[in-house]
């Protein structure tokens, strides 16, 4: 009689490049997608095309600015986020969202995920201002889990006002990478996504996040503001739509 043979165990993953600032901890994997079997392009058209895409209207000084780059809000029932001055609804995870964070959920020594914030940047003109990920409706002891599909772009880093002078820091994130930030990095630092106007590939970023429990109420039943429920693809943003990505504005999520 043979003995049954033990069961294979899969390898380790690789271990994060760990980043270290005074209040800031970034833990990096490169190729992240990839070595946990994703197809990302073929992840990056399911999950453009079956997100519910919108365009926020951001008023900033009396005046009313598109956001330079498109929006979706998932989660679980009652997670909803109120972050540049509009309340967001969410909508069920995607069959892709619900895989990408089933996967990031047995991977990472975290508390589950209950939402994600689709952020779509068509062309290199679409940006994101600096801000920090600090709304009251986020678990401040929850790491956020950042994945980025299609062109890469920069992320920028900096102490937020009041912090210790501390020099910038610049990663830049390529296709499959996947970034956590741990706390307390949103609370001591800053990061934003400059414009890049000869990138010409749009970029898709997943951010995971948790939203308290005290803080999951009923849905809204007002909708949102947006130019359209069902904002345009693969175009590159307006002059008007970059500016308002200049302008100084607290609590717009990346």
């Amino acid at each position: 009689m043979t003995a049954e043979a033990a069961p294979v165990r899969p390898a380790p993953h690789r271990p994060p490049e760990l980043i270290e600032r005074p209040g800031l901890r970034l833990r990096l994997w490169r190729g992240w997608l990839q070595e946990h079997g994703h197809n990302t392009g073929a992840l990056l058209d399911e999950l453009i095309s079956t997100s519910h895409w919108q365009q926020p209207i951001l008023r900033l000084y009396g005046r009313h600015h598109p956001t330079p780059r498109l929006t979706s809000w998932m989660g679980d029932p009652g997670c909803s986020y109120r972050y540049s001055g509009i309340d967001h609804a969410p909508v069920p995870f995607s069959g892709a969202a619900e895989r990408l964070r089933r996967d990031l959920n047995r991977s990472l020594d975290g508390p589950d995920f209950n939402s994600l914030l689709l952020n779509l940047y068509r062309r290199g003109h679409d940006r994101m201002g600096w801000h920090a990920d600090d709304e009251p409706e986020l678990d401040p002891a929850a790491s956020i889990a950042s994945l980025s599909l299609g062109a890469s772009r920069d992320l920028r880093f900096r102490p937020r006002p009041g912090s210790p002078t501390q020099p910038p820091l610049c990663l830049r994130l390529e296709d499959g990478d996947l970034l956590l930030m741990d706390p307390p990095s949103q609370r001591c630092w800053q990061h934003g996504l400059p414009s890049r106007t000869r990138v010409q590939q749009q970029r898709l970023n997943l951010t995971y996040r948790v939203i308290r429990a005290e803080a999951i109420r009923p849905q809204p039943t007002t909708a949102m503001q947006s130019i359209s429920t069902r904002a345009p693809l693969g175009r590159a943003a307006t002059s008007t739509q970059a500016r308002a990505g200049e302008i100084p504005s607290p609590n717009t999520s990346a």
